[in-house]
């Protein structure tokens, strides 16, 4: 199939709806056949040659009919489909090199590449004066990584057509990946001296400029490229974005100010500028810019919905919640946006609002497992466990595989005092992934409300194990060990390491006191107890933590007053009793000792 009938077929299709042009391409082609019956009906000699001819008619019109079935499929986005269509056209028309590159083309794309291969090959065979052919088996060869062999083709083109910017672009390309640099940067300086106003040639040593760091190399490449093409703003939204990917935000911000300032409202450097800022965690200056960019392009929904997410992470929640439901009224299909809406309403404290959100997000989003788990938490803290427990038990069915989802109904079994099934489903997980932190982590607190200790610290060992930068692990299997008053030194090892990793924490500063009192060092429990008492805003049980080591350091008045302390803050502590009975007896030995 040459390429002159090839754009007849194009132009059929574009004359004709899809459907409509196959028909008459059948029409054609049967048209053909029909033909060659009558005259294989009437015999005779005289006929064969003539036979011949309307054969080869037929061959090409089935040719084209199967371009037309290949075209049709890559409409329809059918690749398999236009590839076995391609096939059976170059069969019909062995001889095109134009069918053969398209077949190649698509090939690639599908990554077929030692096919692509072959076709191009025989395209070239075909047509070896075919600068696109060339072009194309230097772009396999490319992909294959034979850049050798990628090279030698393009130069080839390039002999032919020297002023090629495209190819000499993919030339230094090739060089740029084999880790010839330097040879990418000689490559283009060649051609540019030959032709100045090629920008897509500067623009590319621009970017290997950049990729060398060489950055005001760079910045004067594009600023020529600027010169010849007129498009400053774009010429510096394509600088910026090479600083962006090369994580430099504050020269990428200062490149797309530089495109603002030439255009204050381009939605493409508001965009950009808004983006770098969340990247910054400039949260206010993201806000200023996208809010700008709301009014600049109100119908970019992705943007509308960044802000909501802005103004989410500001805890300004009204304002969140007005973007999402905007969206959403646009939108109704966005289960993600559906989301983000369900989750900011209950930040807001509009439980009834967010449970009626979150129900409407169907079993076939990717967001119904988190949804599931936040209905649950609503109904939980509206009191009604058991309808908590039946959401997450008909979730865990439809999703099996949504082991997050099986140890938050775990936490609800234990919180409805079903222990043996938190225990049960938590090993289920557990099983199915043996390392799966937060699975022994909810396994040990589950074991530990329920008193058994053993459990709990067996379980908590394992996070330790599996994470050894787990504060909250290394903080109880130390404490338990220290309330114990057994493995003190070791012990006191897992309590200094969870202090080393949140040393702000007045609880694990509190067992590292405790840790300390139990092996006898009563002041450096003091100085630890002290620390702890203020960092945990005088919680009771670490006041009297702290009384008890004042008491035995032989500070009785402030081992007194830091009992009372603990008492007021909380009369009806769980260690209330224990507080009054060291308070009397205080109270008894100042009179014994002061008659």
């Amino acid at each position: 199939m040459n390429s002159t009938r090839t754009a007849s077929g194009r132009r059929a299709r574009g004359l004709f709806p899809g459907a409509l042009a196959m028909v008459l391409l059948v029409a054609f082609a049967l048209a053909g056949c029909a033909h060659v019956s009558d005259r294989l009906s009437l015999g005779g000699e005289k006929e064969k040659p003539r036979r011949k001819a309307i054969v080869l008619r037929d061959r090409e019109a089935m040719a084209g009919f199967h371009f037309s079935l290949a075209q049709q499929a890559l409409l329809e986005g059918d690749v398999e489909g236009a590839i076995r269509e391609y096939k059976y056209a170059t069969i019909y028309d062995p001889e095109s090199a134009a069918l053969r590159l398209d077949l190649a083309s698509i090939l690639i794309g599908h990554g077929s590449l030692d096919e692509a291969d072959e076709h191009v090959r025989k395209a070239v065979t075909l047509d070896p004066s075919s600068l696109k052919a060339r072009t194309l088996l230097a772009g396999v060869a490319y992909a294959q990584k034979r850049y050798a062999d990628a090279e030698k083709e393009y130069r080839a083109v390039l002999g032919k057509d020297p002023g090629n910017e495209d190819v000499v672009v993919l030339l230094s390309s090739v060089q740029v990946e084999d880790g010839r640099k330097a040879e990418a940067v000689a490559t283009l300086e060649r051609f540019l001296a030959r032709h100045p106003g090629s920008a897509k040639g500067r623009s590319f040593l621009g970017r290997i400029h950049a990729e060398r760091g060489q950055w005001r190399a760079a910045e004067r490449d594009y600023e020529r490229v600027a010169r010849i093409t007129g498009d400053r703003v774009g010429t510096a939204l394509e600088l910026g974005s090479l600083y962006e990917g090369k994580d430099r935000p504050k020269d990428a911000l200062r490149v797309y100010r530089r495109a603002l300032a030439l255009d204050s409202d381009n939605p493409h450097a508001l965009a950009r500028i808004g983006r770098v800022q969340i990247r910054m965690k400039n949260t206010k200056g993201a806000l200023r810019t996208l809010t700008r960019l709301e009014k600049v392009a109100p119908n970019d929904l992705d943007n509308v919905a960044r802000v909501g997410l802005l103004y989410y992470e500001a805890d300004n929640y009204p304002e969140a919640i007005r973007r999402f439901e905007r969206i959403l009224t646009e939108r109704p299909d966005l289960q993600q946006v559906r989301y983000y809406l369900a989750v900011t309403l209950i930040e807001a404290k509009h439980y009834d609002r967010a449970l009626a959100e979150f129900r409407k997000i169907p079993v076939d989003s990717q967001f119904y497992t988190d949804s599931q788990t936040h209905l649950g938490y609503l109904y939980e803290r509206g009191g009604d466990i058991r309808r908590a427990i039946a959401v997450l038990e008909t979730a865990t069915r439809r999703d099996p595989s949504a082991l997050d989802l099986r140890l938050a109904l775990a936490g609800l079994y234990a919180k409805g005092k079903r222990t043996p099934d938190a225990i049960r489903t938590v090993q289920e997980v557990i099983a199915k992934e043996p390392k799966n932190e937060r699975a022994h982590y909810t396994l040990a607190i589950i074991y530990d409300q329920a008193k058994m200790q053993d459990q709990a610290v067996g379980e908590m060992s394992k996070v330790v194990e599996l994470n050894p930068k787990n504060a909250a692990a290394l903080n109880y299997v130390g404490y338990t060990w220290a309330e114990r008053g057994v493995r003190l030194a070791e012990a006191e090892d897992l309590i200094r390491r969870a202090v080393a990793l949140k040393p702000r924490d007045g609880f694990i500063r509190d067992s590292l006191g405790w840790v300390l009192y139990q092996k006898g060092d009563y002041q450096g429990a003091v100085r630890e107890l002290e620390a702890a008492a203020h960092m945990a805003g005088e919680d009771p049980v670490v006041l009297e933590h702290l009384g008890d080591a004042y008491l035995k350091a032989n500070h009785r008045e402030k081992a007194l007053r830091t009992y009372e302390s603990a008492l007021r803050k909380d009369p009806k502590a769980a260690n209330a009793a224990k507080l009054r009975e060291k308070i009397d007896q205080l109270k008894r030995q100042q009179k014994t000792q002061n008659p």
